[in-house]
């Protein structure tokens, strides 16, 4: 099933550096407080989200340049 959204580059702009900063607040501030206390694994689960809304992060930029060309 396709659906058609639509918004606004500023508020996908918005979305994005919210979602960039929880990434770098996950990989910078909370893994690292999780190792602190011991929890490992928390640890390795935040940083693999942080790594994951990187790569989403990455794809979204590409796919509006691609559309702002297109």
């Amino acid at each position: 099933m396709s659906e058609t959204v639509t918004i606004s580059i500023s508020a996908l702009e918005t979305l994005l550096q919210a979602a960039s900063e929880w990434s770098e607040e996950l990989a910078c501030h909370i893994a690292p407080a999780s190792r602190d206390f011991g929890d490992e694994e928390s640890a390795e689960s935040q940083e693999e989200q942080s790594r994951e809304i990187d790569r989403a992060f990455t794809l979204a930029t590409e796919l509006i340049e691609e559309a702002m060309e297109g």
